[in-house]
């Protein structure tokens, strides 16, 4: 499939600075790494155009976003694995409060498999592929950039066949990246309101898991902020 990005004109502008040191670092970073998510977990052609509601993939602002939803109702809104979106934030702050303004009224949930009766959302390489190890890339110190599968294994199998592995190593990998992008745990949060996380995969869960727990311990340990 063609896949079709729109990057809107605020991200575009601070991707444009020659000086970035006079810009939002914070923003002008989040924004590449929307870029970075989006490249990584592309595996066809990448078409850029200017029209939002014909885009499948979508980078904007947090204030952006909040224009589009207002002024105007649109299916684009909708999360499916072929219509994505990335929201970029200007600050933890930001990002904390998008995050409140969910306000979700029950834990998040996840099951194995999804079915016509409950579709859920499939967080794997078959579903939404920025939530698969297999298209997340970990920066590791003394490795570097490593993709997450390939980090598992190489060194967490080998680890766990010595008895020398730390147990929730990978458990804290995915935490850490998820927060190193906050988009995509914007995402999540949006979208596991509404649907159960599925992981065709794992029997006993996997990260369909993990992504349920991290967004209850957000939302209902109260002190827990990043």
């Amino acid at each position: 499939m063609n896949q079709k990005l729109y990057i809107s004109s605020e991200c575009q502008e601070i991707l444009s600075t020659k000086n970035i040191v006079d810009v939002n670092r914070y923003f002008y970073n989040d924004v590449r790494k929307a870029l970075n998510i989006f490249k990584w977990q592309a595996v066809s052609h990448i078409t850029q155009i200017d029209s939002i509601e014909l885009a499948n993939y979508r980078i904007v602002s947090w204030y952006e976003y909040l224009f589009y939803c207002n002024s105007i109702y649109n299916k684009s809104l909708n999360r499916t694995v072929d219509n994505l979106w990335y929201i970029t934030f200007d600050s933890d702050q930001q990002f904390n409060l998008a995050m409140r303004k969910l306000s979700p009224e029950k834990h998040y949930t996840w099951k194995r498999k999804y079915s016509e009766e409950d579709p859920g959302y499939e967080v794997t390489s078959r579903g939404d592929r920025r939530f698969s190890p297999f298209f997340q890339f970990y920066d590791i110190p003394n490795i570097g950039l490593i993709k997450g599968e390939d980090y598992y294994q190489k060194y967490i199998k080998p680890a766990r066949a010595d008895g020398a592995y730390v147990p929730g190593l990978g458990h804290k990998l995915i935490k850490d990246y998820l927060y190193n992008h906050p988009g995509l745990i914007y995402e999540l949060a949006l979208i596991g309101k509404d649907k159960n996380f599925t992981d065709m995969f794992d029997v006993n869960g996997g990260q369909n898991k993990w992504y349920a727990e991290f967004l209850n311990e957000y939302y209902f340990n109260k002190e827990y902020t990043i």
